[in-house]
Parts: C-alpha cells; sequence; structure tokens
C-alpha cells in the first residue's frame, strides 16, 4: 500500500492549521472571560467564580455560571442557532451508528461549525458575555476529541458535547 506524501503533508498541515486556530479562539473566548473586572465577581459565589476560571471545569459547571435574560432565554444571532443544530446533529449520528467512533474526524467536524459561529458572531452585551460561558467548556470538550485517550473516553466526551448541545435551547433562542 503506497501513501501520496503531498496528501500526507497537506492534511498533516490542515490538521495544525485546525489545532492552532482552536486554540486562538478558546483563547479570544477565555481572554473576553477573564476580562470581567473584580466586581463582576461580587454577586456570585467564590466556588462558581473558581470553576468557571479555572479551566478544570465538570461537564456542568458552566450551568452554575450561565444566566437568563430575566427568566427568559437569550436571542442569539441565526448563525450561532444553526451551528448549533448542525453540531447537535453531527453529535447524534455518531452516537447512534454502530461502528467504531471516530473521534478526530468528529472532532474536525465540530471545530469547522464552531469557527463559523465565531466569524458571524455579531452579538454583544449580556448575550455575547452568556454565549462564552456556554462555549467555553464546550470548546474544551471538542478540542479533546482529538486525543481522547481511549475509545470509552471518546465516547464520554460525545455523551458530555451531545448533553451540552441538547441544552442550548434551555439557554438560547
Amino acid at each position: 500500500m503506497s501513501s501520496d506524501p503531498d496528501r500526507n503533508e497537506h492534511e498533516s498541515g490542515t490538521m495544525i492549521k485546525t489545532k492552532i486556530l482552536t486554540a486562538l479562539l478558546a483563547l479570544l473566548l477565555w481572554g473576553s472571560i477573564s476580562a470581567q473586572t473584580p466586581t463582576d465577581f461580587v454577586s456570585k459565589p467564590e466556588s462558581q467564580t473558581v470553576a468557571q476560571h479555572s479551566g478544570q471545569q465538570d461537564a456542568t459547571s458552566w450551568k452554575k455560571a450561565i444566566q437568563l435574560d430575566q427568566g427568559k432565554t437569550w436571542k442569539v444571532n441565526s448563525a450561532t442557532r444553526v451551528g448549533i443544530e448542525k453540531m447537535l446533529a453531527a453529535v447524534s449520528k455518531v452516537s447512534s451508528e454502530k461502528q467504531s467512533l471516530d473521534a478526530k474526524s468528529l472532532q474536525v467536524d465540530l471545530q469547522a461549525i464552531l469557527q463559523s459561529i465565531f466569524q458571524n458572531c455579531d452579538m454583544t452585551g449580556p448575550t455575547h458575555d452568556n454565549l462564552h460561558i456556554y462555549l467555553v467548556p464546550l470548546i474544551e470538550k471538542v478540542d479533546r476529541l482529538g486525543d481522547p485517550g481511549s475509545p470509552q473516553a471518546a465516547k464520554g466526551l460525545v455523551a458530555q458535547i451531545k448533553a451540552q448541545l441538547s441544552d442550548f435551547r434551555d439557554y438560547f433562542q
């Protein structure tokens, strides 16, 4: 079986670019959350603030930090809604397949959709801030799909991603 060196170089370059882009997007998102002033944290319990900024979040700690818009869901742009729906469809399809999970392929697909969401983001203020609270842990889970450690860990990550994507409509419309 012969391999095409040009194709391998292209795929390798694409993977590196994808990882760099994902890391930059995560840093940008993290920076906007970290840029909050100390007064932003006054009304939040200390454990919530630590969980939000530690990077060691459990699968649902973002739910403690996110808020509704005076009891109602936040209005997001259509690119965000469509992107989340596409991600949920991709994860649901993989979850229902009987064959072995290709976590890396799913990661690449989800990262491309996330990139589209970021490129089309035109939201500001509290809607934008709460969307970041939702997206940062999602990005971290998607990033871990690239090297989950084991097939069982990959399946667990997919289940966590699917659960978080399913929760989107509880906070956004």
